[in-house]
């Protein structure tokens, strides 16, 4: 564990636990040629949740949304979740006065299929993320070492505190 750790301290190093727009100019830099940064919006932090030392990597692509939590030190389940719009004129009728209300989908990519509260997890994030504006799919990594629905809900609340999501204030 001494090998991972120490490879893991560089990481975090590089990543420097901040917000960013990309890398930082200099070494190691995603700028191209012309100077544009790569396009993800990035925001790495640690807490502790239910006395685990958990970390969190939220990036805002143009077109989704990815989200890592672990507390294992790998990715762990990746789940995508979407919101999908229901009804509208051909199922006018058919919904219950439901037209143009979302459904939301979440299916398991690779890792654990028999963990229900992690798909949970999932849906109850896109579903936030829907109520506060975000269209964008949501790719989501859970390394846990504990899928308690208390644990669960102390993550979602430190990613939805995140709001990475948010259009970054004009300076």
């Amino acid at each position: 564990m001494g090998e991972m750790g120490e490879g893991e301290e560089r990481w975090r190093e590089a990543a420097g636990e901040r917000e960013s727009g990309g890398a930082a100019d200099g070494e190691g830099s995603c700028s191209r040629g012309s100077g544009v940064k790569f396009p993800a919006r990035s925001r790495q932090f640690s807490a502790d949740i239910e006395g685990v030392p958990t970390t969190f990597l939220c990036l805002s692509y143009d077109d989704r949304l990815m989200v890592v939590v672990t507390q294992i030190g790998t990715l762990g389940t990746m789940l995508y979740a979407r919101r999908e719009q229901v009804g509208g004129a051909e199922g006018r009728g058919q919904m219950g006065g439901m037209e143009g209300s979302s459904v939301f989908n979440v299916s398991v990519l690779l890792g654990k299929r028999d963990e229900p509260l992690m798909a949970a997890c999932a849906r109850q994030l896109i579903e936030t993320l829907s109520l506060q504006g975000v269209t964008r799919p949501l790719l989501l990594c859970l390394g846990l070492k504990d899928h308690s629905q208390k644990t669960l809900k102390a993550i979602l609340q430190c990613v939805v505190s995140s709001r990475l999501w948010a259009q970054p204030s004009s300076a």
